[in-house]
C-alpha cells in the first residue's frame, strides 16, 4: 500500500446496509453520476439477497466515503459477476483508490472460483484504470470483461455457450437473479440486427452496446409497467439462452419481441409458442411485433407462427442510424 493509501480506511460491506453506509454511499453515487439511485434501494436494503450476492468495497477518507465499487455476483450462475458504481469523490482522485477497490473485488471473486466480471464504461480515463486491473473491451461494445483465466473476452463468451445447444432449455419468468446472467447473452454477436425492440436492444454485430449492469433495468421497467419477460434457461448451467418480452399496448393488445442465442436458433419458435399460449390464457386478443426490414430470418420464423404483415411501417433511430421496420400481427 502506498503512502497515499495509508490515509484511508478500506472496508467491505454487504446488504442490508446500515444508515452509516447506505446514505453516504447513495449520496456519493448521486453526486458523481448525476442520477437518482432510488431504484437501487431493493439491493441496498437487502431485498434481493436471494438472487444475487452484492458486495460494496469502500474507502473512507475521514468521516466521508471517498471511493466505492459494487460487485454483484449471480447466485444462479456464480461464475459471472458485474462491477458497477466505481466512484471516487472529486477531492480524493489521483490516489489510486478506484484501482485498489477494483483489485480487491477481483481478488475476492477469483477466490470464490469466479470466471468473468463485466463492467461498462465509455470513460477513457476510467478504462485505463480498469485495464490495469485486468479488464479488456469486448469488441462491438463499450463493455469490458475481466476473464480471470486471462482469455480474450470473445473467446470466453464462445466457450461459455459452447455445447449449450445440445440440451433442451427450460422456460421461466425473468427475476432479479438475471441481473448479471443476461449480460453474456445480450453481448454475444447475434445475426439478427434487432434483438428486442421493446427493450431497445440491438446486436453487437451491428451496433455498439455500451451498457452492462444497465441492461436488466430495461426489462425490470417492462415488468413494472404490467408487462412480462420470459427467460429460456439452460437447465444445467442456469445460463439464460433466450429472452422474450411482452409490453402491454392497450387492454387486449400487446407487443412481443425477443431473441435466442444463435446456438439455440431452433428454440425460437417453441419459445414464442409458449409465451403466446400464456398470453391467450390472460385473455389478450392481438400480439404485434416490429421486424426490421433486413431481419429476414426473424420475419420468416414469425410468419411460420402465423404472424402476418400488418401494413404498418415505421422508422426507429439507433445510434444516429435510421432503421426501417414493419409491424407483424398475430391474432390469438
Amino acid at each position: 500500500m502506498s503512502d497515499n493509501l495509508t490515509n484511508y480506511t478500506f472496508e467491505q460491506v454487504a446488504p442490508p446496509l446500515s444508515a452509516k453506509h447506505l446514505w453516504p454511499l447513495k449520496g456519493l453515487w448521486e453526486e458523481i453520476f448525476k442520477t437518482s439511485y432510488d431504484g437501487q434501494m431493493d439491493v441496498l436494503e437487502g431485498r434481493q439477497r436471494d438472487y444475487s450476492q452484492d458486495l460494496f468495497y469502500l474507502a473512507w477518507g475521514g468521516p466521508r466515503i471517498a471511493a466505492s465499487a459494487h460487485l454483484t455476483i449471480s447466485k444462479a450462475v456464480p461464475v459471472l459477476a458485474g462491477l458497477g458504481e466505481v466512484a471516487t469523490a472529486t477531492e480524493h482522485r489521483g490516489q489510486g483508490l478506484a484501482l485498489t477497490l477494483c483489485r480487491n473485488a477481483v481478488r475476492d471473486f477469483e477466490q470464490g472460483n469466479g470466471q468473468a466480471i463485466f463492467l461498462g464504461t465509455g470513460n477513457p480515463i476510467a478504462a485505463k484504470v480498469y485495464r490495469k486491473a485486468g479488464w479488456l473491451y469486448l469488441p462491438g461494445t463499450g463493455v469490458m470483461v475481466n476473464t480471470l483465466n486471462r482469455q480474450l473476452p470473445e473467446e470466453f463468451l464462445l466457450g461459455l455457450f459452447s455445447g449449450s445447444g445440445a440440451v433442451t432449455p427450460l422456460i421461466r419468468p425473468m427475476n432479479p437473479g438475471d441481473r448479471v446472467s443476461i449480460i453474456p447473452l445480450i453481448l454475444f454477436g447475434h445475426p439478427w440486427i434487432a434483438l428486442d425492440m421493446n427493450a431497445e436492444l440491438f446486436s453487437t454485430r451491428f451496433f455498439v452496446q455500451g451498457s452492462c449492469m444497465g441492461l436488466y433495468p430495461r426489462y425490470e421497467k417492462i415488468i413494472k409497467d404490467q408487462g412480462s419477460v420470459w427467460i429460456l434457461e439452460h437447465p444445467a448451467s442456469h445460463l439464460p439462452v433466450g429472452i422474450l418480452s411482452v409490453k402491454v399496448i392497450s387492454g387486449d393488445r400487446v407487443s412481443l419481441d425477443g431473441f435466442v442465442h444463435p446456438f439455440h436458433a431452433n428454440q425460437f419458435q417453441p419459445f414464442c409458442n409458449f409465451v403466446l399460449g400464456e398470453l391467450k390464457k390472460k385473455q389478450f386478443k392481438a400480439v404485434v411485433t416490429c421486424v426490421l426490414e433486413n431481419d429476414f430470418e426473424k420475419e420468416q420464423s414469425l410468419a411460420q407462427l402465423n404472424f402476418a404483415s400488418h401494413g404498418t411501417a415505421g422508422e426507429h433511430c439507433c445510434n444516429s442510424v435510421t432503421l426501417k421496420y414493419k409491424e407483424m400481427l398475430h391474432v390469438l
